[in-house]
């Protein structure tokens, strides 16, 4: 059996897209919903919840929702998209459309 250790390596090596759990969805004016954001590596490995502190997320229009820490909250009716990217690699991301409807 040959072991290889790889000293240094950070847990986005290798990841090739983030994806946000459920997709696109709608949020009642004043609700909030946790986002959960998982990666997948290259290797074929199974897809993995990311640390929120790891990623950095931000909302395409603020007034109608905002997405600090994965957490979005709908402020006015409208639609938003949230990105969601890994702070270490900016050239991963994965969006989300977030539609909050009139009452």
């Amino acid at each position: 059996t040959v072991t290889e250790t790889i000293f240094g390596a950070k847990w986005y090596d290798g990841v090739i897209a983030l994806a946000i759990a459920g997709g696109d969805f709608d949020l009642g004016k004043n609700n909030s919903k946790q986002l959960e954001v998982y990666a997948m590596k290259n290797d074929g490995s199974a897809p993995f919840l990311v640390p929120m502190a790891e990623l950095t997320f931000a909302s395409s229009n603020p007034e109608v929702a905002t997405a600090e820490g994965g957490l979005v909250v709908a402020k006015a009716n409208g639609t938003t998209t949230v990105k969601a990217t890994i702070t270490a690699n900016v050239n991963i991301d994965a969006n989300v459309v977030v539609n909050v409807p009139a009452a």
